[in-house]
């Protein structure tokens, strides 16, 4: 059987791991992955310690997590948590954003960012 995407079908990705390496399943792969319009959601609780930096959000999508209390993203007091692409519409709720930093105002607001368009 041959099946193809349908252009314009948003789809909903799962994170399965806590990890911030880029492998299949974790946060930093889902968020490259996705495309306009889809739902990120996550099938892990705890907290997601990013390692490999700032998360840059390119397309328009919604992050939904299990709970405030279920799942955090940690910024390990040297990231910004989310930079997101000016122009992209981003919906993120039911998570906990901490420790994350911004180094352009001294710490401050760094849970997201806008960033110019990629190239």
């Amino acid at each position: 059987m041959l099946s193809a995407a349908v252009p314009g079908m948003a789809a909903t990705l799962t994170v399965t791991s806590l990890a911030d390496d880029g492998t299949p399943g974790t946060l930093r792969s889902i968020i490259g992955a996705a495309a306009p319009g889809d739902t990120i959601n996550f099938n892990v609780s705890g907290t997601i310690t990013l390692a490999q930096g700032t998360l840059d959000i390119i397309n328009s999508v919604t992050i939904s997590g299990p709970g405030a209390t279920s799942l955090a993203i940690d910024g390990a007091n040297a990231y910004t948590a989310f930079a997101v692409e000016n122009g992209a519409v981003v919906s993120i709720s039911g998570l906990t954003i901490r420790n994350a930093y911004n180094a352009y105002y001294g710490g401050w607001g760094g849970a997201m960012s806008t960033k110019a368009p990629s190239t």
